[in-house]
C-alpha cells in the first residue's frame, strides 16, 4: 500500500465513525427513505461482553430473505462467526435475523463477483475495494479485492414491528 493509500483509508474510516451517529438517527426517523435504500441498521449483543451494539452498514437485499453485508475482517463480523441472531433495521421495518460470517476468500470472491455481475461494476463502491467502476472486474481483481474481506449472510427470521 501507499501512503497515499494509507490515508485515504484513514480518512474513509474517521469520516464514517464521524456519521455514524447522524446516519442512525435518520435511519431511526420519518426520513429514513433518504437513506434507507443503502443502509439498515444493525444491532446485535457482543458474544464476550453480553453488551448490545447498533451500527449503520450498507447492505445487498437478496431473493429468498437473505440480507448480505460486506465488510472487513475483525471488529462486529467477529460476533458472527458460527453463527449469530441480530436485529436489522430495514426500510423502516424490524427483522429478526440469524447472521452467519463467510470469510473464505474465494467464498466471498464468489458472492461479490454475483453482485458485480447483477448490479454492474458500480456495486461494490464505497468499501475501498479498489475495484474498476468504469468496467466489469476480472475474476482475478474481484479475487485479489476478496482477500481480508468478509460477507455476512443474514437470514430473516421474523418480522418484529
Amino acid at each position: 500500500m501507499t501512503e497515499e493509500t494509507d490515508r485515504r483509508d484513514r480518512f474513509r474510516k474517521s469520516f464514517w465513525s464521524s456519521m455514524s451517529g447522524a446516519v442512525s438517527a435518520v435511519l431511526r426517523s420519518r426520513a429514513h427513505p433518504a437513506l434507507s435504500g443503502v443502509f439498515m441498521l444493525l444491532t446485535y449483543e457482543g458474544r464476550r461482553t453480553g453488551r448490545v451494539y447498533t451500527l449503520p452498514v450498507a447492505y445487498y437485499l437478496r431473493e429468498g430473505g437473505e440480507v448480505w453485508v460486506l465488510s472487513g475482517n475483525g471488529g462486529w463480523t467477529r460476533n458472527m462467526r458460527g453463527g449469530h441472531e441480530a436485529d436489522l433495521l430495514i426500510r423502516g421495518r424490524e427483522f429478526r435475523v440469524s447472521g452467519t460470517a463467510v470469510e473464505d476468500t474465494k467464498e466471498v470472491g464468489d458472492m461479490m463477483a454475483e453482485l458485480l455481475r447483477e448490479r454492474g461494476p458500480r456495486a461494490l463502491r464505497g468499501h475501498g475495494l479498489r475495484l474498476p467502476t468504469d468496467r466489469q472486474p476480472t475474476h482475478e481483481e474481484v479475487m485479489g479485492a476478496a482477500e481480508g474481506v468478509c460477507m455476512v449472510r443474514f437470514r430473516v427470521l421474523r418480522e418484529t414491528t
